[in-house]
């Protein structure tokens, strides 16, 4: 049986990766950091196996990617996403030197395909759609760790000539997502009836569901094109106001919007959405979820399992 090994399957995007794969019956390792919170996957603790190491020490993780000996890796481990995290060594001994110490230990044991994970904030302000061979241009300082772990990635995969990869997600939205991000905050929010507080309803974003990038992931790791970079969105540009009038005809009911309550971030654009185009010449893929559909989804999802979110 094939083996998985995950990183940051704990995580939001992570997490509906390994829900997959249990649910497919396959054969799953996490690697975590200690003390981290199973809150996502507790349900599944009896159908995988985890290792706690930091992805710092490589003799550690070189320990036990020798012990796995996994097939499909899915590397989504990353720190410092919040704007506010100021941790520079921190944020590059994970994000960076740990990507290199997980690629050199499954290096070492052979693998059948190694699925790092991006951002779309590696590509900095744009004026189009951005392009998987456009030149990186970041803003914060964890799109610039980000865009060192990707170029890492693209040569080692180009100079040994090995199935390497770097998806760049855009923003994704869905199942067991962090309740202060913007659409859990407006679904949780109206759920418990409270006020729900945005920035501008102009701010605009590539929103995809994230069945859509679980599905891209698995999709990617049996092909193993020869291609090594890939965005995954929609190549659709919506509005936060977009997103509010979506959400309303589901409920057919308008919210109670404090615009402006929450402060923009400085890198806001009226341009954020991918280019689409390579992932579907090469892979054949695309998204099966418009917003109305991830947005029932997502809100159903959220109405179920609202107890797990304690705000």
């Amino acid at each position: 049986m094939t083996k998985y090994l995950v990183t940051g399957g704990t995580g939001f995007i992570g997490s509906n990766i390994v829900r997959e794969l249990v649910n497919k019956n396959k054969e799953v390792f996490l690697i975590t950091e200690k003390n981290t919170d199973l809150w996502r996957i507790k349900d599944l603790l009896n159908s995988i196996s985890i290792h706690e190491v930091d992805l710092t020490n490589f003799e550690k993780i070189k320990e036990i990617v020798s012990k796995i000996k996994p097939q499909i890796i899915f590397h989504l481990a990353a720190v410092g996403v919040n704007p506010n995290f100021k941790n520079l060594k921190l944020l590059f001994d994970v994000n960076f030197f740990g990507t290199v110490n997980l690629l050199k230990a499954c290096e070492e044991v052979g693998f059948d395909c190694f699925i790092n994970t991006g951002t779309s904030s590696e590509y900095g302000i744009k004026k189009t759609a951005m392009r998987e061979d456009d030149i990186l241009e970041p803003m914060v300082d964890y799109a610039i760790s980000k865009a060192s772990s990707t170029m890492y990635c693209c040569k080692v995969a180009k100079l040994k000539k090995l199935p390497i990869y770097t998806v760049r997600p855009f923003n994704v939205y869905g199942d067991f997502e962090h309740p202060h991000r913007l659409i859990p905050a407006i679904m949780i929010n109206y759920l418990k009836n409270k006020p729900i507080n945005l920035s501008n309803p102009k701010f605009v974003r590539d929103f995809i569901y994230v069945k859509d990038v679980v599905n891209f992931y698995l999709n990617l790791s049996e092909q193993k094109p020869k291609e090594y970079v890939f965005n995954i969105g929609t190549g659709i540009q919506n509005s936060l106001l977009d997103v509010v009038k979506t959400f309303e005809s589901i409920i057919n009911e308008k919210l109670n919007i404090n615009w402006g309550a929450s402060d923009p971030r400085p890198w806001e654009v009226s341009c954020w959405y991918a280019d689409i185009n390579k992932t579907k010449k090469v892979l054949n893929f695309k998204p099966e979820f418009d917003l109305k559909d991830g947005l029932k989804k997502s809100f159903d999802w959220f109405k179920q399992n609202l107890s797990l979110y304690n705000v």
